[in-house]
This record gives structure tokens, C-alpha cells and sequence, in this order.
């Protein structure tokens, strides 16, 4: 296949088959306990702006699949809008500079992604070592979500820890919006990661013989430009919530043999922190106050 995704997590472009990506790499070390170990029975399409100088998207021939490409092409860009009518929308409603916030996501360094789970006899899921998708939540600053009617994605009840409820769709255009780890560190904690999965539908209970059905979803994952630094705003800083947290991670991260895989010492998130780990906690605050001179996409 002329688009299948590179056997290394980044850049995140192209087809992934089924068992290529399992999310539990992840979900153990955001809760500090180790990679895990469940599988997940899912493929994807992967794909970014059109416009990034970094990575290109990864296209099928037009001959096979006429019309395909503008198509993602012109859903990304009305993405892209709608993204920024939302960051617009939380800034005002949070009191804080829209100009910023927009500047800090103006370059649409986005991933937008196709998932497709295959049909499974619900038994398969019920040893723990294989799910549609493990818990996690998403780097990014927040998820666009559109899903079909089969249900299966459960978010984490942040007031109860370990208990999760169904997340259903009226309609494939409903848009579930989750908080990403990005917006969770640039208000300084104030609003916490969405953790969420993909496993049983409501109706199918986990020793039953039944097919869970096929599901597909798309995510379109809004994050901060690649040299974007998130720091907490300066709206979320008070003395009794200054926090050195960046700072402690970048050095944590700078000084280990070990990166999780997905955040490797080849990845750009990862490179765009050199040197950082080297400034004060004063600086480096300094350096998240001054504004970034990029124009806004139309």
C-alpha cells in the first residue's frame, strides 16, 4: 500500500493496520505504571494540514479514489475555523486575550484521523487484552469528535476515578469536544484531560457471544504550534498556584534514556524543548508572556 504509515510513531501520516498502534503504550505512562499491555482492534487514516512544511499527508492515487483528497482537504480547513471560533469562544469566556490563544494554535498543526473498528465477537474483549481502544486522553489542546450510532466510547467520571460512562451520538454530525492535555496545562489545571475508550456498545455485555458491530468515528485533534510554549497562562498563575511543572518535565524528560514511545527524542515536540531545560522558571515564564508575530489562517 502506497499510503501505509512508517513503522515509527511520528510523523503521525497514513494507514495503520490493525494491532500497529496500541494506545496502552501511552495510558500506563500517564499514570505512571509502564507501558500496558492491551491490544487495540482498530485501523486508521491518518492525516495533517495540507499546508505543513514539516510532513506531508500520504494520499491514495486520485484514479483509485477520485475526489478523496480535496474532500479532507476542504473538511480540515472548516475544521481548522471551527477551532478557532472555539478557542475564541473559551478565551471570552474565561477572561483571557482571544489574540493569544489563537496565535498559540495559528498554523494548523493539526492531525486529523479515520478510524474504523472492525466487527468482533464481543468474547475477544473480555480477557482485558484486547479493547477497540485503551483509556488515554490526547495531547492536544481538544478533540473534535464525530461518531456513528454504534456506541462504545466511555469518558472517565473526574470526580470518581476508575468509573466511566457512555458517550452516545444522536447523529454522525454531533460534535463531542474532549479536553486534551494541552488546554489542561495552559490553564494551570483549571480544566482537566478528558480520559476516554472505546469498548463494549451499552448493549453487549462482555462474556457475550454476540458481534459487536463495526464502528467508525473521525477525530480531528486541535494542538498548539509546534514551537508553541505551554506554559500555564498568566491568567491561571497566583501565588497560590505557581507551578515550575513545565520546567520540571522538560528536565525530567531532557535527562531520561527512557521517552515514552510516541514522544521520542527524534520528535519535533520533543526537539522544540531543547535548550529550555537550561532556563529558570522566572525565564521561562518571561518567554511564555511575549507574543508570537504569526498571522492567523483565514
Amino acid at each position: 500500500m502506497k499510503v501505509e504509515h512508517a513503522p515509527e510513531a511520528n510523523p503521525n501520516r497514513g494507514y495503520s493496520y490493525v494491532g500497529q498502534e496500541n494506545v496502552a503504550n501511552i495510558s500506563g505512562y500517564e499514570k505512571g505504571v509502564g507501558p500496558g499491555t492491551t491490544r487495540d482492534i482498530k485501523e486508521t487514516l491518518d492525516m495533517g494540514c495540507p499546508d505543513d512544511s514539516l510532513v506531508d499527508n500520504l494520499w491514495f492515487p486520485e484514479e483509485g479514489l477520485p475526489g478523496f483528497r480535496s474532500f479532507m482537504e476542504n473538511f480540515y480547513s472548516k475544521a481548522f475555523q471551527t477551532e478557532l471560533n472555539i478557542l475564541s469562544a473559551l478565551a471570552i469566556t474565561l477572561g483571557i486575550s482571544e489574540e493569544h490563544l489563537r496565535l498559540l494554535h495559528c498554523r494548523a498543526e493539526n492531525e486529523f484521523r479515520l478510524l474504523h473498528y472492525p466487527a468482533i465477537p464481543a468474547s475477544e474483549l473480555s480477557d482485558g487484552f484486547a479493547t477497540r481502544i485503551a483509556e488515554h486522553t490526547d495531547f492536544d489542546t481538544s478533540t473534535m469528535l464525530f461518531q456513528d450510532s454504534v456506541g462504545g466510547l466511555q469518558v472517565e467520571d473526574q470526580n470518581q476515578p476508575g468509573i466511566f460512562h457512555n458517550v452516545e451520538s444522536s447523529a454522525c454530525t454531533d460534535i463531542i469536544l474532549n479536553i486534551g492535555d494541552s488546554l489542561q496545562r495552559l490553564t494551570n489545571d483549571t480544566f482537566k484531560a478528558a480520559c476516554h475508550r472505546v469498548t463494549y456498545p451499552p448493549t453487549v455485555k462482555a462474556n457475550d457471544d454476540e458481534i459487536i458491530p463495526e464502528r467508525y468515528s473521525i477525530a480531528y485533534f486541535a494542538k498548539p504550534n509546534r514551537n508553541a510554549p505551554l506554559l500555564p497562562l498568566t491568567e491561571f498563575i497566583t501565588d497560590e498556584t505557581l507551578s515550575a511543572q513545565l520546567t520540571i518535565a522538560i528536565r525530567y524528560m531532557h535527562s531520561q534514556e527512557f521517552v515514552p514511545e510516541g514522544l521520542h527524542r527524534g520528535n519535533t515536540l520533543f526537539q522544540s524543548f531543547r535548550g529550555l531545560n537550561q532556563l529558570s522558571t522566572e525565564q521561562l515564564y518571561e518567554l511564555h508572556a511575549k507574543p508570537i508575530q504569526e498571522p492567523v489562517k483565514d
